[in-house]
């Protein structure tokens, strides 16, 4: 029998730095000079005022110009940390033979000079670096969200442009934006989770990441260093041409987007040159490769004409018809649209996107035409009188992404051509007790949605060969960031039924001896853990599985903190994940984990994990069985193996 009293430092624990780097500049205005011509006269009162702020102007100047160099000198010595900064958190997020506490070491001493110089650099009396932190709060916010979203699938052009409202349309334009000293804010607010006491901080976070997330923070944090500007040159020249230096650093602006109210709409964009509004018939053409915003300001709104190739992002907007008349037609919803028909030319094609909801009337077009969805809710109405409440479609709709339509459609395929079944989302059984619906994902597809209980909702799933592959949908509910709902559902094609189904995707792969299961034991499907949650578990085994597309997968279990003493026999249990924890037994828990002769037993975690993970205040004994008489069967035996340079049994970590 062996006893382990080992104390888990779960992760990575990067210093909180305190203060936020920020210099302030000191602009300077060119100086006036009054000469007059010497008569013997006294001087005027008005002339003496102008002679004294053209000195004033020409001391803050001087004095600017002095700010500025002490702030690029002390900016020079923090970006070197930071490098640096960044470096040893790329490290940490790679895992490896790293020395951790070497790391941790080289990190407390860096923050502790950036902090030095934040502290110290100053002009007089005066700090040179104010915090400002409240400025940025909502670019804080931007950013968080925008790794949110890169996590949970989407791309980071289509992430940044949600979030900006098309301000900022692919991350090259943020890194452009960056590197020529645009976007303040997001600068900013680099630098302050690089060394904010509050919250996560950057290398918190770069910790945390891996493969995309972390190349696209490296890659944002690189344009940000590439910001940094020269030390201000000629610190002998005249006031004048110490001002134009100064307005040659003036950042970089995108150019400024224009607003017109035509009517009952609203449009917007930088390049409105393609817009042209018809008084007379109140229609509306838009072409050119722009994009531009149209906002509804109340009203019923004309015709909307698209001829061109640009993005138009229709908001609230109430009108009679949409006319389609190029193939790269492409439209982004945000809010609920009302049309009262759309309008395909021969050879039509449009795209719908977005998180809005467009209602329709009808939809006019042909078998040439196409409507292609990748994301957001349309819905076609039924006609007056009618006993079907969903319009009928006949216009080829092709899905590209996770979509919901809300129609009787004829031909409805994905982009590989498969046809695809609708299959009704009924709140009652399906979301039972929720109110609305802010996010969808099918199969690793996702999309915004604004849809309440009261919305209809109808997706068009691929029915697959044999019923497989089952189709795996996310649910979310994100109105209230702190109280996130997720739903998990999987589905597949009954043939019989012609219908498609819920069904289990993961079934359990224990098995589980004593206590009542969702009391003392709870299996959860989406991570395919057995969740122990107390000392009423006698006795597990099994561990490996087939899902319902006939793909083998492994189980993990899981035991809650503070069970206390715990006895639990491990009769043949084999647990091989390739990534998190394979058996985490908790903190402050007395287990003792028993193995009967002939039994065999692996766990196998992921990367940064132990094979067996002890958490703080937790003993672990392991007690082998000998064999009973006239038993030959061999003695019990535990295979533990961490990942890549992790413990078997102890702390999660490099060892």
């Amino acid at each position: 029998m062996d006893e382990l009293r080992i104390r888990r430092d779960r992760s990575f624990v990067s210093p909180q730095y305190q203060g936020t780097a920020r210099g302030e500049k000191a602009s300077a205005a060119g100086q006036s000079q009054a000469v007059t011509r010497a008569t013997g006269l006294k001087v005027s009162e008005t002339l003496q005022e102008m002679a004294s702020r053209a000195a004033q102007m020409e001391n803050g100047i001087r004095e600017g110009r002095r700010v500025l160099q002490t702030g690029q000198s002390a900016l020079d010595e923090i970006k070197d940390s930071l490098d640096r900064l960044a470096e040893l958190a790329r490290k940490a997020a790679e895992g490896g033979d790293v020395d951790r506490e070497a790391l941790q070491k080289e990190l407390e001493q860096l923050s502790g000079e950036i902090e030095r110089m934040i502290a110290s650099a100053a002009v007089g009396d005066t700090p040179l670096f104010l915090d400002k932190g409240a400025d940025i709060k909502d670019v804080a916010q931007l950013l968080m969200r925008l790794l949110a979203k890169a996590e949970a699938g989407v791309s980071p052009d289509q992430a940044i442009q949600e979030l900006t409202g098309g301000a900022i349309e692919s991350i090259a334009q943020l890194k452009e934006l960056l590197a020529g000293g645009g976007a303040q804010g997001l600068q900013e607010v680099l630098l302050n989770l690089m060394m904010t006491g509050s919250g996560a901080t950057l290398l918190k976070l770069l910790a945390g990441m891996q493969g995309g997330n972390l190349e696209l923070m490296m890659d944002l944090l690189s344009s940000l260093q590439s910001t940094q500007a020269a030390p201000e040159q000629g610190a002998d020249q005249a006031p004048a041409q110490a001002g134009e230096a100064l307005q040659v650093q003036t950042p970089r602006q995108a150019e400024p987007v224009q607003t017109m109210d035509l009517g009952p709409l609203r449009v917007s964009g930088r390049d409105l040159s393609g817009v042209t509004f018809r008084e007379e018939t109140g229609e509306l053409m838009i072409s050119g490769k722009a994009d531009v915003t149209v906002q509804g300001t109340g009203g019923q709104a004309g015709t909307i004409r698209l001829t061109g190739s640009g993005t138009v992002e229709l908001r609230d907007v109430t009108g009679t018809e949409l006319t389609v008349e190029t193939a790269q037609a492409r439209v982004v919803t945000e809010g609920r649209s009302q049309l009262a028909q759309v309008r395909m030319e021969r050879g039509a094609v449009l795209t719908l996107e977005g998180g809005g909801r467009l209602e329709l009337d009808a939809v006019r077009g042909d078998q040439t035409n196409t409507l292609r969805l990748t994301g957001g809710a349309v819905l076609v109405r039924g006609e007056k009188d009618s006993a079907e409440p969903l319009g009928r479609l006949t216009v080829p709709v092709v899905l590209d992404g996770a979509a919901i339509l809300m129609a009787r459609a004829v031909q409805v395929t994905d982009a590989a051509g498969r046809r695809a079944e609708p299959f009704d989302l009924i709140w009652k059984s399906l979301l039972p007790g929720w109110e609305r619906l802010t996010d969808l994902e099918a199969d690793g597809k996702q999309t915004r949605l604004a849809l309440l209980r009261s919305d209809p909702a109808r997706l068009w799933l691929v029915r697959g060969d044999q019923g497989y592959p089952a189709h795996s949908l996310v649910f979310r509910d994100r109105e209230r960031p702190e109280q996130l709902r997720t739903r998990y559902a999987y589905l597949q094609w009954n043939k019989r039924k012609e219908t498609f189904e819920e069904v289990t995707m993961y079934p359990n792969p224990f098995d589980v001896t004593g206590g009542e299961a969702e009391r003392d034991w709870i299996y959860e499907e989406e991570t395919q853990t057995l969740y122990i949650l107390s000392s009423q578990v006698t006795s597990l085994s099994g561990g490996t599985g087939v899902d319902t597309n006939q793909v083998p997968f492994s189980g993990r279990i899981a035991l809650a903190d503070g069970i206390g003493a715990l006895e639990l026999t491990l009769d043949g249990v084999i647990c091989q994940v390739v990534s998190g924890r394979a058996f985490d037994l908790g903190e402050e828990n007395n287990v003792t984990l028993v193995l009967p002769g002939g039994a065999s037993n692996l766990f196998a975690s992921g990367a940064g994990c132990a094979g067996i993970t002890q958490g703080e205040g937790t003993l672990l004994c392991v007690n082998c069985l000998g064999p009973e008489e006239e038993d030959e069967s061999p003695a019990g035996t535990l295979t533990a193996a961490g990942g890549l340079g992790c413990a078997g049994i102890g702390r999660d970590g490099v060892a």
